[in-house]
Parts: structure tokens; sequence; C-alpha cells
């Protein structure tokens, strides 16, 4: 049976390991005494382990209570990075486009548009592979690529597809 962990029970843990105080943990924690002391007595009761010696002079780390820690800091550290990580997501659009397209829309069509995009969507990376466009609906079908630009009757039947532009192309001869 998977134990639940609790954010603010790892926070909580780590306050009062770093003090080696039930109430100086509390305090850290904005927390009264007898709440962290319950928190942390049903903490080790969910685990069946001691994590903490109690005494009149504070608390020590048992061997459990030092893993624990040990992890504890490790799972708060890890969240940190995610926010930090998130947040240029929380400013607006963040991250990366894989766009195939055939030779044409690279060569002709998509410079000047990708060039306004990137404008005004800086944090967005752009990634353009060339390729032929049966492979390129292949792709987008199989999630290689997010976005593709194709030309010709090639069947993308369960995809959506938009006309991007018309083109014409005129045989001239003497």
């Amino acid at each position: 049976m998977p134990v639940p962990f609790d954010i603010t029970d790892f926070r909580l843990f780590v306050n009062v390991a770093e003090t080696r105080s039930l109430t100086r943990g509390a305090e850290r924690s904005f927390l009264s005494v007898p709440a962290v002391s319950n928190r942390i007595k049903n903490l080790e009761d969910t685990l069946g382990v001691r994590l903490l010696e109690r005494s009149p002079q504070g608390v020590t780390l048992t061997a459990a209570g030092e893993v624990y820690l040990q992890h504890a800091r490790v799972v708060l550290a890890e969240l940190e990075r995610l926010t930090g990580n998130l947040q240029p997501f929380t400013t607006g659009l963040s991250g990366q486009l894989k766009l195939v397209a055939n030779t044409t829309a690279i060569t002709e069509y998509l410079p000047p548009v990708i060039g306004d995009y990137l404008a005004t969507h800086p944090d967005v990376r752009i990634e353009v592979r060339e390729r032929l466009s049966d492979d390129i609906v292949r792709l987008v079908r199989e999630g290689g690529t997010d976005l593709g630009i194709i030309s010709g009757n090639i069947p993308t039947s369960g995809l959506q597809a938009v006309p991007f532009v018309k083109s014409s192309l005129i045989v001239i001869a003497p």
C-alpha cells in the first residue's frame, strides 16, 4: 500500500530537523507546537517508524529520520526547480514547436511567417525539418512533429488540414 506523502509534512519536518526543536520548527512553519507535534506523530504512525527522539533539550533524528530528512530536502528542491522551470509559461507562450515542411514551403513561404511569429513570441523555439509530403503526414499522425506543411493530393484523413498558401507552377518554354 503506497504511503501518502505530504509537502507540508516535508517542509515541517525539515524545519524541525534543522532547528532541532519542535517549538522553533513550529515558529518557522507558522504553526502551533501542538499542531506540529501531532503532525509528526501522525507521520510516524503512518510510516510505522520513529523519526524523532524527543527530550526536554529538543529533538534528535533517528536513523529513519535522517533518511526521511534527506529525501524531504530532495523532494522540496525538485519542487522548487519545477516551479522555476514553469515560470516562463506563466508570462506567456513559451516552448518549442516542431515543424516539418517540404522544400518549397521552407525556402519560399516560411521564412517571413516564422520571422514575424518569432518577433512576437521570442520565448518559442521553432525546429524546422525538411521532408517529403508523404513522410510529413506520417510524422504528424505518429506524433513525431507538431505541425506539417505539405503539397499535393496526399490523404490527410483524421488530421486537421488548413490551406496555407496557394501557389501556381507555370511552365515556360521557347
